[in-house]
């Protein structure tokens, strides 16, 4: 059966998501995430790809992306290639990181754009104590 196509709209903010396999912790550590955080930098940068908020969750990441014309398959392929071989690298192991292809949907119009915002700096909040955790370390959701 064929994959749906993804909605390509290269001058439109994105929704990406990106979920590790069978629940992998993909973030393990601080480091992990600097990683994962200097990998999104430098494709920006690649690609003149803007970032307006992000959130890293243990088991998944939530990126909203204004792509600026280019193509966001090859950036998140890029940054998520080069996470996966850090990670199989780091934790010595082979196979597969992410869980398929990214998910992403297109965001048309201003009111979306603040809903996504708020859905991905709040999706932290599910998580149980959260207010706990955040106390004793590092809150990884920002937006520009």
């Amino acid at each position: 059966m064929p994959r749906i196509a993804r909605i390509k709209a290269p001058d439109t903010v994105h929704h990406v998501m990106c979920r590790s396999i069978s629940e992998l912790t993909l973030f393990k550590n601080y480091k992990d995430k600097v990683k994962y955080l200097e990998l999104l930098a430098l494709y920006c940068e690649k690609f003149q790809c803007s970032i307006l908020s992000y959130c890293l969750m243990d088991t998944h990441v939530h990126i909203q992306l204004d792509p600026r014309g280019s193509d966001m398959s090859k950036f998140m392929h890029g940054v998520n290639l080069c996470y996966a071989q850090y990670y199989n690298k780091k934790y010595r192991r082979h196979g597969h990181v992410f869980q398929g292809r990214f998910l992403s949907r297109a965001v048309f119009d201003d009111v979306y754009n603040l809903v996504v915002s708020a859905y991905i700096h709040n999706n932290p909040k599910d998580i149980p104590d959260f207010r706990a955790k955040l106390r004793n370390s590092s809150y990884w959701t920002e937006s520009a």
